[in-house]
């Protein structure tokens, strides 16, 4: 049979509910959804088992994190659209949210966040932690640990706030 010989396909008229018929559908689906959450939970195949292992109140938490890339994701759009009209700086506000979402993504994926600020606006600075210190092998420093500010050194029990060596 030739394609000018078919019939068109006869396209079916949707329905509209009632708002109580809403108000049904909607409980019914909740319900449906909260049962199959529960018989079959997600199994997060995709993320960091210390990611998932953080509580939900815990700021890097999956469900946090999750929360901070959707938000930049609309933070990104407001840019994209400012920088095709031409505002100057909107370009570099666009990347910044860009290469911030994927670094989130990552920290999702991998369990190293890779960026020096974090939070729903990227406020807050990451501390660093050192773990294996360095120590000067010569000179009048010689067996003295070297320090850098505005890193948690355990030894001390705090950020070191003093550029200087040796503190």
């Amino acid at each position: 049979m030739a394609s000018s010989q078919t019939k068109p396909k006869k396209t079916r008229r949707r329905s509209t509910l009632s708002p109580e018929q809403k108000e049904a559908a909607v409980a019914r689906l909740a319900v449906a959804r909260e049962k199959r959450l529960a018989n079959n939970p997600p199994a997060y195949k995709n993320v960091h088992p210390h990611v998932i292992a953080l509580s939900d109140d815990h700021e890097w938490s999956l469900k946090k994190v999750k929360e901070y890339i959707k938000y930049q994701k609309e933070v990104k759009k407001v840019h994209q659209q400012a920088t095709r009209n031409g505002v100057k700086g909107a370009e570099a506000l666009y990347l910044s949210s860009q290469s911030y979402i994927i670094n989130m993504e990552t920290y999702l994926k991998t369990g190293i966040w890779l960026d020096s600020f974090w939070g729903k606006d990227r406020n807050m600075k990451v501390i660093t932690y050192c773990i294996n210190p360095a120590y000067y092998h010569e000179g009048k420093k010689k067996g003295q640990m070297k320090r850098t500010k505005g890193v948690y050194y355990s030894d001390m029990g705090a950020v070191c706030d003093k550029s200087t060596d040796g503190v």
